[in-house]
């Protein structure tokens, strides 16, 4: 059964405006019959002063009304300033008055005379009609209200997202600028150390100046990362395609590491698809990098066994693996290896640069409208799989490009 606080009250309180005090009299009988309870009122005045001491349910008024306030101009001031629905009766109006009654919007009309049951059909519908706009008026505040708070909620979003770019781009102009400053004095220091390994130093000496330079290489290396990740965080990080001989740049990667593998003992192999194009359009700059962060960790990873890079065409796409058989990427850290500056810590792998590499190839990857991934290798190691649109290059387009780096 539904709670007495949720119900609707039977009784209610009608506001009977008639200056007819017969009349008035019929209709609080009524009233009284239907179990309402009649509050009369013979004058305009009368009705707004009784309505302001205590609101009634609803009012029944006269539209003519002897006074400086017809019915209609009462029922006016009852719907607009105490929300009171009123029920119009009257036996005859003229044409002026009837249309002044319709702009008021009374909830009905009841013609004299009347009987009681017209009377309670008519207080029935009017009153749940009067309910029913009530609470679609709450409904509508309601709404109205959620709508002003997303709109402010969006409002602050956007200004929000507004400061977090212009500090993004903040950042990004910082780190362009300190690292050209940097830049300068570390290219002396590199400089100056190269040319004391090829002195007639002692070894010892010449040692020290290799540790020199092999630090100033790591620096750059780290700045570049550093700047690559702020330009891709700001949206400033876009790609330069042109052609370029695929098979040249993989055959230079891998002379690169074969060093590297003979040094560690471990074997390094490069296969191409023989359907592999030898030239397509890309950013050939941005895919190395890919490509080496890839292998150099392969080569971290894996103290002693194989690394492999491949490559094979699948329609303008190029789907690059590199495999290794090594210590292989905990699961536990499977998940976190794309993040920045996230690390490999365990199973006797030596941390090395900022845990950028990783972060940044992912995104190079999804520009080059491909997904970098990571799965187990069977029997141990790591997969790294990668696709980039790379579609072939025509003689055409390789003769503009030369012509272009000639000019």
């Amino acid at each position: 059964m539904e709670p007495p606080a949720m119900r609707e009250r039977s009784e209610k309180t009608i506001l009977v405006v008639e200056d007819e005090p017969m009349i008035a009299m019929d209709i609080e009988d009524m009233l009284s019959a239907l179990g309402h309870r009649a509050m009369r009122a013979a004058t305009g005045e009368l009705a707004i002063e009784l309505a302001r001491r205590q609101p009634p349910d609803l009012a029944l008024m006269d539209i003519k009304l002897p006074g400086a306030l017809d019915g209609v101009d009462t029922a006016g001031v009852l719907v607009s300033q105490y929300d009171i629905p009123v029920i119009f009766i009257t036996a005859y109006a003229d044409d002026a008055l009837l249309k002044r009654a319709r702009n008021i919007g009374p909830l009905a009309y009841l013609l004299k005379p009347f009987r009681e049951e017209e009377l309670k059909a008519t207080l029935e519908i009017a009153l749940h009609k009067h309910r029913m706009e009530r609470l679609l008026a709450e409904k509508n505040r309601q709404l109205e209200a959620e709508i002003q708070e997303r709109r402010r909620m969006e409002d602050a979003l956007i200004e929000a997202r507004h400061a977090a770019d212009a500090a993004s781009r903040a950042k990004s102009d910082f780190l362009a600028l300190m690292s050209q400053e940097l830049r300068a004095p570390i290219n002396v220091i590199l400089g100056n150390a190269r040319l004391l390994e090829r002195s007639g130093l002692p070894e010892a000496r010449r040692n020290q100046a290799s540790v020199i330079r092999q630090s100033g290489d790591h620096l750059l290396a780290l700045m570049e990362d550093i700047l690559d990740l702020a330009r891709i965080e700001a949206g400033r990080l876009t790609l330069s395609p042109a052609p370029f001989h695929l098979i040249g740049l993989l055959n230079t990667l891998a002379d690169i590491h074969r060093l590297r593998a003979s040094e560690k003992d471990i074997a390094f192999s490069l296969a191409p698809s023989p359907d592999l194009p030898p030239r397509v359009i890309g950013d050939a700059r941005r895919l190395r990098q890919i490509l080496l962060n890839l292998l150099s960790n392969a080569f971290k990873l894996t103290p002693s066994g194989r690394v492999t890079l491949a490559a094979a065409p699948e329609r303008d796409r190029v789907i690059f693996t590199v495999s290794d058989t090594g210590i292989g990427v905990p699961e536990d850290h499977r998940d976190r290896i794309f993040d920045p500056f996230h690390q490999v810590r365990e199973n006797g792998a030596q941390p090395e640069g900022a845990g950028l590499g990783l972060s940044i190839s992912r995104q190079l990857a999804r520009m080059m409208g491909g997904e970098l991934t990571l799965t187990p290798a069977p029997g141990g190691g790591s997969v790294f799989c990668f696709s980039a649109i790379l579609p072939p290059a025509d003689a055409q387009a390789l003769e503009a490009a030369h012509r272009g780096k000639n000019d």
